[in-house]
């Protein structure tokens, strides 16, 4: 097997599910702690080392300064190990030389008088955290393994300026080599357990990914719902560019947005960048795609009319796992039968929701919409279930075109839902609608680890997402029809700003911004969840989604069931 990084001993023994998680499924995300901690470590690598004594006549014969290295990568077959040094330091004792690791952390110690227990049961040096110990104690193992004499290493908390001394006994060298067996083990198994109740949790980084407040409240394994929810990328908005002869490019750590005609150029820093998303003819520099794909965010483009051409997105995760069972679902009629059913009665019912919130004397219409949900639930077969759901399509969207025509919408010309292109307005927002949730899906797909184009309600075809229009289905009347309603019925868009020709509709460029700016305000809206009954922003739901998804296909959990609102 390839050699464990020695990191990866201090995350198993802190929780063995971020392990797998960072290790096994290669997942990360950023947070204020790590932020911090890279920073600090950057600004310590860019410190110039210790220069060497001048030598002078006198002391010819003495040996010069030691030039010890900043950081040293050493791996052991043996020991199946492999880790980077951050600094070394020397100590002479008995006549040969002692090699002293040192390990620099964001964080603060435990107080001396608090015991440190290691894996086995047995006490630790005080005033160090244990999972500390145990990775500077297998840097100390590497050291020996390649020749270096050890005994000792220190513990730098930057927090507090303290340096702690680790002696590498018995015990603590004992845990270490218990500690990479249980690795070794988990990273053969399936996703362990999330923590319950811990303390550990808020704090982690990944508690976004690992979703344990979540995961046990689904499994019944805590008493209360999740608390709360700590939004990924806070604040962050998809940047919007289709002003034709735009110029989009980086500038430091900063996204820079020209204008065509030398105007004033537009800079957003990358940790407000949730994604890119060019439109028309814009261009964009190599050096900008590189940085967005080195900050894990995406860029796509689309045609001018707002059909969605494609994307490049960061590598996806190395979680070979879940896409296999992925793959395995595609050909397991019975699942994917079962998992569209629910799909398509959650479709029909949120779509009911939304003419019941906005209309007026259309009870016969949700009457018809919950009796094909009742319907969809119990298919016996992929095409009864397309079947329910066409004749949901054709009882909903006359209801949609009524809502507008109540609120001032009487003259963009709804004849009904078309696509492909569409022939009126409405339907061009739709459309447009459409094309920005698949590829917020995607997007949310991507950052998981699950294949987009592979589905099981829809038909895979060439070059198309159809896991993404799967998973997006229940959110097309949450999202993009109740955006294409806003900008009717407050009357910020109206036909002046379409280019409508026989058959076929666009918006211009102009109220393509409002279109946008729109969009991004309802992604950004929060709305109390249903099961997890706190406050979380639709961009951050469909995330949410994806994760759910992926843990069903992993087979943490026993059932997914798409968000369904009241």
């Amino acid at each position: 097997m390839e050699p464990l990084p020695i990191r990866m001993l201090n995350e198993h023994f802190y929780c063995p599910r971020l392990f797998y998680l960072m290790h096994v499924q290669g997942m990360w995300a950023e947070s204020a702690d790590t932020a911090e901690g890279r920073s600090q470590h950057a600004r310590s690598e860019k410190r110039a080392p210790a220069k060497p004594p001048k030598i002078t006549e006198a002391a010819e014969d003495e040996q010069p300064w030691p030039a010890l290295p900043r950081d040293l990568t050493l791996s052991d077959e043996a020991l199946g190990l492999i880790g980077r040094l951050d600094a070394l330091e020397q100590q002479e004792a008995d006549g040969r030389t002692l090699w002293i690791p040192v390990d620099a952390k964001h964080s603060a110690p435990p107080g001396t008088e608090r015991e440190i227990i290691g894996r086995d049961g047995a006490p630790l040096a005080r005033g160090a955290w244990a999972n500390d110990q145990m990775q500077l104690a297998a840097q100390g193992l590497l050291l020996r393994a390649n020749g270096y004499a050890c005994e000792y290493g220190l513990l730098y908390y930057r927090k507090t300026k303290q340096r702690v001394r680790v002696a590498f006994g018995d015990n603590l060298l004992s845990g270490v080599r218990t500690e990479l067996e249980m690795a070794r083990a988990t990273e053969q198994g399936m996703l362990p357990p999330p923590l319950v109740d811990s303390p550990k949790c808020p704090r982690c980084s990944l508690h976004n990914i690992c979703l344990p407040d979540e995961t046990n409240w689904l499994l019944r394994r805590a008493d209360q719902p999740p608390a709360r929810v700590m939004p990924s990328l806070a604040g962050a908005s998809v940047v919007y560019v289709s002003e034709p002869g735009s110029y989009v490019g980086k500038k430091s750590d900063s996204l820079v947005v020209s204008p065509p005609g030398g105007g004033a150029p537009t800079q957003v820093p990358w940790k407000d960048v949730a994604h890119v998303s060019l439109a028309g003819p814009v261009q964009a520099s190599t050096q900008m795609i590189q940085e967005a794909l080195a900050h894990g965010r995406s860029v796509s483009w689309l045609t001018g009319g707002g059909r969605y051409l494609g994307g490049a997105f960061p590598p996806l995760a190395h979680n070979s796992h879940l896409r296999r069972a992925q793959y395995a679902l595609m050909d397991d009629t019975v699942r994917r039968l079962k998992l569209s059913r629910v799909l398509v009665a959650v479709k029909i019912l949120n779509s009911r929701t939304m003419l019941r919130r906005n209309g007026r004397d259309n009870k016969g219409v949700l009457v018809e919409l919950r009796r094909l949900a009742a319907a969809a639930h119990r298919a016996d077969a992929m095409d009864q279930l397309m079947g329910i759901e066409g004749l949901a399509a054709r009882v909903y969207f006359p209801a949609f075109g009524k809502l507008m025509e109540e609120k001032g919408g009487q003259d963009f010309d709804w004849q009904g839902r078309s696509r492909r292109p569409p022939r009126d307005p409405i339907n061009a927002l739709l459309s447009l609608g459409y094309a920005l949730l698949a590829r917020d899906v995607e997007v949310a797909l991507r950052a998981v680890g699950l294949e987009p184009m592979a589905g099981f309600f829809h038909a895979p075809e060439n070059g198309r997402p159809a896991l993404a229009l799967d998973l997006m289905e229940p959110f097309r009347p949450l999202i993009a029809d109740s955006v294409a309603l806003r900008l009717i019925n407050t009357g910020a868009l109206s036909r002046d700003d379409f280019f409508v020709l026989p058959g076929q509709a666009s918006l211009k460029t102009a109220p393509r911004k409002k279109f946008f700016a729109a969009w991004e305000q309802r992604m950004k809206e929060t709305v109390r969840h249903p099961r997890f009954r706190y406050a979380i922003a639709y961009r951050r739901i469909l995330e949410l989604e994806a994760r759910l998804f992926a843990r069903h296909l992993e087979g943490e959990l026993l059932d997914y069931i798409p968000l369904m609102t009241r």
